[in-house]
């Protein structure tokens, strides 16, 4: 009766022990937040280029959980190609050019502003997005 008993104990807690990881599995995808670069112009002469810079990455940051989450799918690193996933890596691939973008605007500004140039000269070179 006792060896019944632990053996049905063993296998309540490993039931729990498998569905506590595959929730923890489902909600914590592997290096999913994009940061910030660290080399980039945060005295911009245009401040809202830079908020929408900072906006585009919590996009990105946005629909990769969110992705991962409901949908099971690591658009950084996929393990299939129907066209769901297709679909969600394109997505992904559009909103990383956007911060790239952004990224490669203000590290441009960055150097311009160590070779000597200040906001008043950069600002007449204004990108419209």
């Amino acid at each position: 009766m006792k060896q019944i008993i632990i053996f049905l104990l063993v296998i309540i807690v490993l039931t729990l022990g498998y569905s506590t990881y595959m929730e923890y599995k489902r909600f914590t995808p592997p290096e999913y937040a994009y940061t910030a670069n660290e080399h980039i112009d945060l005295n911009y002469h245009d401040r809202s280029f830079l908020l929408r810079y900072y906006k585009a990455i919590e996009d990105l940051n946005g629909y990769v959980i969110t992705q991962w989450s409901v949908s099971g799918i690591d658009v950084r690193n996929p393990e299939s190609d129907d066209k769901v996933v297709l679909a969600a890596i394109s997505n992904y691939t559009d909103k990383l050019g956007v911060v790239k973008f952004y990224e490669d605007q203000l590290m441009k500004s960055k150097a311009l502003k160590e070779s000597g140039l200040t906001n008043a000269n950069i600002g007449c070179w204004k990108v419209k997005v």
